[in-house]
């Protein structure tokens, strides 16, 4: 499958693509994974065997709140990164091989 040559307006625009990508949808990502893991996983089981103190237990809602925003920005740099999807489309004609 061969792709039309991007123009320069469109390089910019791939670019910006790329932007919201790496520096919006990735690390919400991240802090998403980070927040779940920590609220759902290692604190409740520090706290049960006794590493942590059970007060520690209060902060579950806070990670759960924070994946809960870093869930929705995701979405949001994501469907930023959708609007790209028409000027993919044109350099690439075919969808299939």
């Amino acid at each position: 499958m061969s792709a039309n040559a991007p123009t320069p307006a469109e390089w910019a625009q791939i670019v910006v693509g790329i932007n919201w990508l790496f520096f919006g949808y990735l690390p919400t990502v991240i802090v998403f994974g980070a927040s779940l893991l920590l609220g759902h996983g290692v604190i409740p089981s520090l706290v049960r065997t006794g590493e942590l103190p059970p007060v520690f237990g209060r902060l579950r809602p806070v990670f759960y709140g924070l994946g809960l925003v870093a869930a929705l920005a995701a979405l949001f740099f994501l469907s930023n990164f959708a609007n790209l999807l028409p000027l993919i489309l044109d350099l690439y004609p075919r969808r299939w091989i």
